[in-house]
């Protein structure tokens, strides 16, 4: 098997993210996806989202990945007051669908999860998690190599292509051929790959990096804490 990457190994998003860890369920919440695609499309992809979520944390256990895996819960508040009914009742919903647990936090409350009185209470996701993602990213790496892996950085693809049973891969450097052909460019897919390029669907994401903050203030954003994060 071979690795063929345009960069460095886990440039960009890769160790550059935010590394919270936990299934991606719409804000639209399952009545609202029902609407739009049909209970059965949306009910399969929220049990398979699970299904990701938990395959991850057991593979990083199993492999005994070091990358600051912490399953210390996400808390999302409410920025108005008419929205907390909402948080409460799209945690409803996903529990009907899933085995996803979820607890309901009243303002009078929230400052035991948050240290914040700017929301209007919330929902903790208790089984959510962080990572450290350049750490992951390492880890992975290693394991591939472990099992013979060929990876090769600054070896940029110029063209994939059908050639009867197999692909012909074209690269700087040369031409390898493969009965099997994983295109894994995401968000810094190129012109070579138009085709992909254009199912691409942008998302926005914010993060802020900071000094390390000693456990003290990490604690009064966040008393329930129980994980840190080292970047």
């Amino acid at each position: 098997m071979i690795l063929l990457e345009g960069g460095r190994l886990g440039e960009g998003a890769s160790c550059r993210n935010g590394g919270l860890l936990g299934p991606s369920f719409s804000k639209l919440g399952v009545d609202g996806l029902e609407r739009q695609y049909g209970r059965d499309q949306v009910h399969s992809t929220i049990r398979e989202s699970l299904v990701a979520f938990n395959w991850l944390v057991d593979f990083i256990k199993e492999e005994q990945i070091d990358c600051d895996l912490s399953l210390c819960g996400r808390f999302r508040g409410a920025s108005h007051p008419s929205h907390y009914a909402g948080l409460i009742e799209q945690a409803e919903e996903l529990a009907k669908v899933v085995d996803f647990p979820a607890i309901a936090v009243s303002r009078q409350d929230q400052f035991e999860e948050v240290g914040s009185n700017a929301y209007h209470g919330g929902v903790v996701y208790p089984t959510d998690g962080t990572l450290q993602p350049a750490k992951l990213h390492r880890g992975l790496c290693h394991i591939a190599q472990q099992s013979g892996v060929l990876m090769l950085e600054h070896t940029k693809v110029r063209d994939v292509s059908k050639q009867g049973a197999s692909y012909k891969v074209q690269y700087d450097g040369g031409v390898i051929y493969a009965d099997q052909v994983i295109i894994a460019t995401n968000g810094y897919t190129g012109g070579e790959f138009d085709k992909f390029k254009r199912r691409v669907i942008p998302i926005r994401s914010a993060m802020i990096a900071t000094e390390e903050l000693p456990e003290s203030v990490i604690r009064s954003v966040m008393p329930e804490i129980t994980c840190s994060w080292r970047y």
